[in-house]
């Protein structure tokens, strides 16, 4: 990240991610769950994690060289990461009677959000659905940052949409998408016309509380 390493030039740092870092690793797998494989100067392993989407490649790269750094072995950091399942609506794949579910619903900001439309574009579901949430704390550049969203959803070519919250409602101005102004009145729409056998990608900011329409779904 180039930032964090500006940031950081004149202070003592361990380095993760790809390539030339201390804990150097690159992305071996992604569908549904993601693989890594973690380099060493001996020796090279594969990390078969329970975490859905590409943009946790940094948080496995980071447990790793956190890791080594307060010198747990190679074999407990591997067992760790793989046997950690995602709970608290973050990354979660969840099977439901009628759907698959991506639930990334405790919190969202515009690079969260891009990232996760992003990786769901990318895994080419024959019947796609993103049901996504306001995104809070924003300040003046709400308006602009929602609109962001929505003209990256019309470039991935998605047909069904589901924008929450007052913020996506009012961004969304050609009615190309179905908005609700909340989670209620969603979840309500979502029950009388139910999903079936669809991968949908739920995504918002926590206070929208998306969780609440997994029972819908």
């Amino acid at each position: 990240n180039p930032l964090l390493m500006e940031l950081s030039e004149n202070i003592s740092r361990v380095t993760y991610g790809n390539p030339t870092a201390d804990a150097e690793g690159e992305m071996e797998n992604a569908r549904p769950y993601i693989h890594i494989k973690w380099h060493r100067k001996e020796k090279e392993s594969i990390i078969r994690t329970q975490l859905y989407g590409s943009y946790n490649f940094s948080n496995v790269m980071a447990a790793i060289v956190i890791g080594r750094h307060f010198g747990i072995s190679e074999t407990a950091i591997i067992r760790a990461i793989e046997s950690y399942k995602p709970g608290n609506n973050r990354s979660q794949l969840l099977q439901t009677a009628d759907n698959t579910l991506i639930l990334d619903a405790y919190n969202a900001n515009p690079e969260s959000m891009r990232l996760a439309i992003k990786d769901f574009a990318s895994q080419q579901f024959s019947n796609p659905v993103l049901i996504l949430g306001d995104m809070f704390e924003l300040g003046k550049a709400s308006e602009e940052e929602h609109i962001k969203v929505i003209e990256d959803l019309k470039e991935t070519g998605f047909q069904q949409v589901f924008l929450i919250g007052k913020d996506f409602c009012n961004a969304e101005k050609e009615n190309l998408f179905k908005t609700f102004i909340s989670t209620e009145e969603a979840a309500q729409y979502l029950q009388s016309h139910p999903i079936k056998n669809a991968h949908i990608l739920v995504k918002g900011s926590r206070g929208m509380q998306l969780e609440n329409i997994i029972q819908h779904l």
